[in-house]
């Protein structure tokens, strides 16, 4: 089992480093100039809608994703807030927090999924079942 951890915290730091090159390569577009937007699953491969978020030892990414924006877009403002994206209340607190702060919420980007690292015949119904609510809602 721990060679598949080391797998997959392998496959989290390249990707956070792929993440960093496109930041630092791309040419800054104007599209979402100005805008307020909730974008979410951005924190690890398994995102925010993952149900046991707070027992993830991949969610450590956020301080280090926060500060690379911040430094490619000193103008804008990144806020890092952990949650269940899948979660009606928390979703709504958060759009809530955002009217209250912005203004406004101009684009919701239901960015989180999650997977299950299982072939389909090992994953139980119940699994099955939170993966589509959280892969469709999140």
């Amino acid at each position: 089992m721990s060679l598949f951890i080391a797998d997959k915290e392998a496959l989290t730091a390249a990707r956070l480093e792929a993440v960093r090159k496109r930041i630092e390569d791309a040419p800054r577009g104007t599209k979402l100039a100005g805008k307020v937007c909730i974008v979410t699953g951005t924190n690890s491969l398994r995102g925010i809608g993952y149900e046991e978020l707070w027992d993830d030892p991949f969610d450590n990414n956020s301080a280090e994703i926060k500060g690379s924006l911040e430094k490619a877009y000193p103008d804008v403002k990144v806020t890092i807030v952990k949650g269940d994206a899948s979660d009606d209340k928390t979703v709504s607190s958060l759009c809530q927090k955002v009217l209250d702060e912005a203004g406004r919420l101009d684009v919701y980007y239901a960015n989180g999924a999650i997977c299950t690292w299982k072939p389909l015949a090992d994953t139980s119904f119940e699994e099955f079942l939170n993966t589509i609510k959280i892969n469709s809602g999140s």
